[in-house]
């Protein structure tokens, strides 16, 4: 797949959340620093790429995020669209389009951590690999290849939304294959679920 082809969905992917390869082993980071600015979106990511479950013979990096929207090359999205009965969540994090993890559209009902049924979609790019999976609270199967759970809550910050996510046989945006899993990063990250932090979403009312 081509770096345009990549891009394109990604750029969808991210209006939705606003509501409008294979690479190297070492670790890429984005750090914010010591710059604490209240009130502003920030958020700690941490996530790999994998193909275990189909062989293996591939290597992506350590994906790891630490940081506020807008530092160096890094863009993020929150966003929250509550009801009575249960909260709508897309967020994202990308890096100068080299790499990006995002949920869409996920709903969360009130007093619980995973979705009714399946719910939302996972987006996860690397390079010029683009990849799809849909959400939902039972284990990853053929039909719902990622399993979240989310938090909804608040510390000595603020507003705090919280999540895990695993996926096994990510789907490729065009063609059959190759599938992928999505996990922890750290080669002891394969037995553990990806993490996210997100302080500050738009439209998140803390009970």
């Amino acid at each position: 797949m081509s770096a345009a082809r990549a891009r394109l969905p990604f750029a969808l992917a991210l209006a939705l959340a606003l509501g409008a390869g294979c690479g190297e082993s070492a670790a890429a980071v984005v750090d914010a620093g010591t710059d604490a600015r209240a009130a502003s979106l920030h958020a700690e990511l941490a996530w790999r790429l994998r193909c275990d479950a189909t062989g293996g013979g591939c290597l992506y990096d350590d994906r790891i995020v630490d940081g506020y929207d807008g530092d160096g090359d890094l863009e993020l999205t929150c966003n929250v669209v509550e009801s009575a009965t249960s909260r709508t969540l897309s967020l994202g994090a990308s890096v100068a389009s080299r790499y990006t993890l995002a949920i869409q559209r996920v709903e969360i009902p009130r007093a619980s951590f995973s979705p009714v049924g399946v719910s939302g979609e996972l987006v996860v790019l690397d390079g010029s690999e683009l990849y799809l999976g849909a959400c939902g609270a039972d284990a990853p199967s053929a039909t719902q290849a990622c399993q979240i759970t989310v938090g909804f809550t608040r510390d000595a910050e603020g507003s705090l939304i919280v999540g895990e996510v695993s996926c096994v046989g990510l789907r490729p945006y065009m063609g059959p294959t190759p599938l992928r899993e999505l996990t922890a990063p750290g080669a002891a990250g394969a037995m553990s679920p990806a993490t996210f932090r997100f302080h500050h979403c738009r439209g998140y009312l803390p009970d």
